[in-house]
C-alpha cells in the first residue's frame, strides 16, 4: 500500500514538474540581445512575445483576432521602413523566433489600417534582426 502512495505521489510530481507550453532551447545570434516570438504581423506594428521576463513588456495582453491571451509583449514599428532592419522583419512569419536590440520610441508610420488592432502599448524599433533556430 505504502508503495501504490509513494508512486502516486512521484507521479504526480513528474506530471505537475513538466511544462508542455515551456519556450524551445533557441541558438540565437547575437550574445545578450533580446529574443522574441512573432505573435502577429499587423497592419502598423509587430507583436511579439519576449521570452524572458521584461518590465518594459505589456504584462497582460489579448488578439482581438484569435482571441489568445499573451504576456510579456511589446510592438515592433519598423513596418515602414525600407532599411534592412525593416526587410528582415517583413521576412518572418508568426511563430518564428528571433533575436534583436530594441529601442523605445514613441514614433508611429503613416499607415491607414482598414481594420483597428489593437497592439501591445509599449513600442520599439528593432535592429540587428536574426532569426533564432532551436
Amino acid at each position: 500500500m505504502r508503495f501504490l502512495f509513494f508512486s502516486l505521489l512521484g507521479g504526480f510530481f513528474l506530471l505537475a514538474c513538466s511544462k508542455p507550453g515551456a519556450d524551445p532551447v533557441l541558438d540565437c545570434p547575437g550574445e545578450g540581445r533580446v529574443q522574441a516570438e512573432l505573435i502577429r504581423k499587423g497592419c502598423e506594428a509587430y507583436v511579439f512575445r519576449l521570452i524572458e521576463y521584461s518590465p518594459d513588456a505589456q504584462e497582460k495582453w489579448t488578439d482581438i483576432f484569435t482571441k489568445k491571451e499573451y504576456s510579456n509583449v511589446i510592438s515592433v514599428l519598423n513596418y515602414c521602413g525600407d532599411d534592412q532592419n525593416s526587410k528582415d522583419l517583413q521576412a518572418l512569419n508568426a511563430g518564428e523566433f528571433v533575436s534583436f536590440n530594441l529601442t523605445a520610441t514613441q514614433e508611429h508610420c503613416a499607415i491607414l489600417c482598414l481594420v483597428y488592432e489593437a497592439s501591445p502599448a509599449p513600442t520599439f524599433k528593432a535592429s540587428k534582426v536574426s532569426r533564432c533556430s532551436n
